[in-house]
């Protein structure tokens, strides 16, 4: 089953009705601009593919899902799974995903932003 409804940053600003302009980075160094641009669509792709769905931190027994990455010298990131937790997060909390399922297809289906979120690596 296709777990992530919305492939695009475009669709999912559709889809919660909000504009697609992106946040000025203009005044950060230029290593760090790709970073905060990758942060806030995938911010906003994971909080339309929730489908309404809130980490709730507070709630301890509540799984919360992570696309996991690995870095392989000479490939760069990949994607090595997903990891799960209930009440602390590994990478940004606003980027948790309500199943291990959507963790795994949001991690291959956005690959590139979350290589511009982690890094070079090297």
């Amino acid at each position: 089953m296709k777990e992530v409804k919305f492939t695009s940053f475009e669709a999912a600003c559709a889809h919660l009705k909000i504009g697609t302009e992106l946040p000025d980075v203009s005044m950060l160094p230029t290593e760090e601009q790709k970073g905060v641009i990758a942060q806030y669509k995938l911010q906003i792709l994971v909080k339309a593919n929730n489908d309404g769905w809130k980490a709730n931190y507070a709630e301890r027994s509540q799984y919360k899902y992570f696309p996991w990455f690995e870095y392989v010298p000479g490939s760069g990131w990949v994607l090595d799974g997903y990891v799960g937790g209930y009440a602390c997060t590994y990478v940004g909390a606003r980027l948790a995903l309500k199943t291990s399922a959507l963790a795994m297809e949001m991690g291959g289906t956005f690959i590139d932003l979350y290589r511009d979120l982690l890094g070079e690596g090297e």
